[in-house]
């Protein structure tokens, strides 16, 4: 077993397990929040179940490796919109997603139709110049915008946290942080074909990191709204009882 294929599979497990932690909490809190973490990252494992085919030496046409760089376009709208969710923001505007995906995929589907059938490179394979930047093209389609949106998302929640000084979310500011940076290096890395040892690694508790942060910070959000609600409750009694009291005098 190589090490890409260990850390795809362990990385695997990790997204499936919390997509279903994300699901039942959602269940309870009925928080858009949690229900787009769940979706994304329960599509984050299936992409890394599709590179695993590979490594099994399943093969597919090209037009099917498109389809794992096309749902991490999904992922990157779901990881803005989670966030957005959370604290507090508009939803995002409609104009800017359908321009997202109305240039994106045509992009990365011509890439994929157009190179030779199994001439798909994984990191560190040698090929021809067209096949090298059809693939860094796709690379920037999706992790630029990707990139960006981890730290504007980062940004929305540093911003909640100087408001509320919840516990938690400078844990999330970090993994958006890093999240952001690395999603923003792959291209740099495919261009100059440098492929750190401790990447794969560093990828994988960036994911437990943020996904234990989203937790975190999700059932403090919810003991927050707990002690506001029965504060609110208890000044209503507080009220309900005084007025009586001030009819009889």
């Amino acid at each position: 077993m190589t090490l890409e294929t260990a850390y795809l599979e362990i990385s695997a497990v990790v997204y499936l397990g919390f997509a279903f932690l994300f699901l039942f909490l959602h269940l309870k809190q009925r928080s858009k929040f949690l229900k787009y973490f769940a979706i994304a990252w329960r599509v984050e494992a299936f992409r890394l179940a599709f590179y695993l085919t590979r490594s099994s030496g399943i093969q597919f046409s090209n037009g099917w490796f498109a389809l794992p760089d096309i749902l991490y376009l999904l992922v990157t709208w779901l990881l803005l919109s989670a966030s957005a969710s959370f604290v507090g923001h508009q939803r995002l505007s409609r104009p800017c997603l359908g321009l997202y995906f109305g240039l994106s995929i045509p992009l990365i589907l011509g890439n994929y139709f157009l190179l030779k059938p199994n001439m798909i490179l994984m990191a560190g394979q040698k090929g021809p110049p067209e096949i090298f930047y059809a693939i860094f093209s796709n690379l920037l389609v999706m992790f630029l915008p990707g990139g960006i949106a981890c730290l504007w998302a980062m940004i929305w929640f540093f911003d909640y946290w100087k408001r509320t000084q919840m516990p938690g979310v400078l844990m999330v500011v970090l993994f958006f942080f890093l999240r952001g940076l690395d999603s923003l290096s792959l291209p740099v890395q495919w261009y100059f074909s440098y492929f750190p040892a401790g990447s794969y690694l560093t990828r994988l508790l960036e994911t437990l990191g943020l996904s234990v942060g989203i937790v975190v910070v999700s059932l403090n959000k919810q003991r927050a709204g707990t002690v506001i609600g029965r504060d609110n409750l208890s000044i209503k009694l507080a009220n309900s009882c005084s007025q009586p009291s001030q009819e009889m005098r």
